[in-house]
């Protein structure tokens, strides 16, 4: 296991260090040039309505996406991932959003909603799961109430890079989140906020007219 646990990690620093920047290079050359200033950036901040996302990019999606382009997000790309590989909802119908409403808007306890209550199921039958007893569920959600406090006093997101959810584009400008960050678009939402600032993630060659309004506060 020691030895897997080697070679993984002499592969993430080769792919790091020799082939991202290599394949940023090539792929810029022939998707982001010819676009000029208007092109994507990798690390750009945009600013989203929470209201208009409405798909999920799953982590085993951004890594494919990453290793086609060596961008971290930021990178324009063609074919048919915004349609295959993104799973596509009604953002404010389905957990997490309706848990996050039940407890800071409609006041109940984190305890009587259903995402809650099945983490603890899941954590009551052994099941994997995001946490790895109760007590670090209750301390998760007690972190997100500090959080939530937070934006409300504001009347604004943190604006914070490492805070910031990656939101990508599809071709036909719909906005995906994604891998992580979903009880920040849940926040937001629930704050009532029109803006909230996101990390650009990739975004379909067919919207790069879409961007523009994105990038504009």
């Amino acid at each position: 296991m020691r030895q897997v646990g080697i070679k993984e990690k002499l592969i993430r620093h080769a792919e790091v260090r020799f082939y991202y920047p290599l394949k940023k290079k090539i792929h810029a050359s022939f998707h982001h040039k010819q676009h000029g200033v208007e092109a994507p950036e990798e690390g750009e901040v945009v600013w989203v309505n929470p209201r208009d996302i409405s798909g999920h990019m799953f982590p085993d999606v951004w890594k494919e996406l990453r290793r086609r382009t060596g961008f971290n997000g930021g990178a324009l790309l063609g074919g048919n991932w915004d349609i295959e590989n993104i799973h596509y909802m009604e953002f404010t119908k389905v957990d997490p959003y309706l848990s996050c409403h039940e407890h800071w808007i409609e006041g109940k306890d984190w305890s009587q909603t259903p995402l809650y209550q099945n983490y603890v199921e899941k954590l009551g039958r052994g099941e994997p799961c995001r946490f790895s007893s109760v007590s670090a569920l209750r301390g998760r959600y007690e972190e997100l109430d500090i959080i939530f406090s937070e934006v409300m006093a504001k009347n604004c997101m943190s604006s914070n890079k490492k805070d910031l959810v990656r939101v990508s584009v599809a071709r036909d400008a719909n906005l995906i989140w994604g891998p992580d960050g979903r009880h920040r678009v849940c926040m937001a939402i629930c704050a009532g906020l029109d803006k909230m600032p996101a990390m650009l993630g990739f975004v379909h060659s067919d919207a790069i007219n879409h961007l523009k309004g994105l990038r504009s506060r």
